[in-house]
């Protein structure tokens, strides 16, 4: 009986060493991350491509979804044209717009200046979430013209363009003109 109290307690020792010795498993969460734009001001957005790079040896590529803020994803008013996960770690995301401003204005007129372009959905830690970002970014306007925009993050900011203003141009003009008098007087 001796005996057998030992192997007992042996065999409970080795199954506790080796369950401690096992790596702990890592808990993973889903993360959805939305992919934004902003101060749209002045422009329409016609059509969008963006391509979303992540780690895929820290993040799995769930799915994605996309909004219909250009309109309805039927192949009529606006057509999903989004690669969607390679298995490299890049998830293509596109949207082109089939209306047209000239038949459409109360649409693009309606247009939020800000609004989210989508959702890409992945498991993963929440530190793996900072390795996510845009690697290439293609927006134009309802005439297929390219919107210029700036990226922080996950947000795609439109840029306007910003007239010089009248002051630069007169000043310009009155030193061009001291230039003219000063030569005149010279000759």
């Amino acid at each position: 009986m001796f005996s057998m109290k030992k192997a007992v307690m042996a065999t409970l020792l080795m199954i506790a060493a080796v369950f401690s010795a096992a790596p702990a498993m890592a808990i993973l969460e889903p993360y959805e991350v939305e992919i934004t734009i902003s101060d749209l001001g002045a422009f329409n957005l016609g059509a969008f491509d963006i391509d979303v790079s992540y780690d895929n040896s820290l993040l799995t590529f769930i799915s994605y979804s996309l909004t219909e803020e250009l309109g309805t994803l039927d192949g009529i008013e606006a057509s999903d044209w989004s690669g969607g996960d390679d298995g490299l770690g890049t998830v293509n995301l596109s949207v082109f717009s089939w209306l047209n401003y000239n038949l459409y204005a109360d649409f693009f007129s309606n247009q939020a200046n800000d609004f989210t372009l989508g959702t890409v959905y992945f498991t993963g830690d929440e530190s793996s979430l900072a390795a996510i970002s845009l690697s290439y970014v293609d927006l134009s306007d309802e005439y297929g013209d390219a919107i210029p925009f700036t990226v922080d993050g996950t947000n795609i900011s439109a840029v306007s363009a910003v007239p010089v203003p009248g002051a630069i141009w007169l000043a310009m003009s009155g030193l061009l003109g001291c230039i003219g008098v000063r030569r005149r007087a010279r000759s």
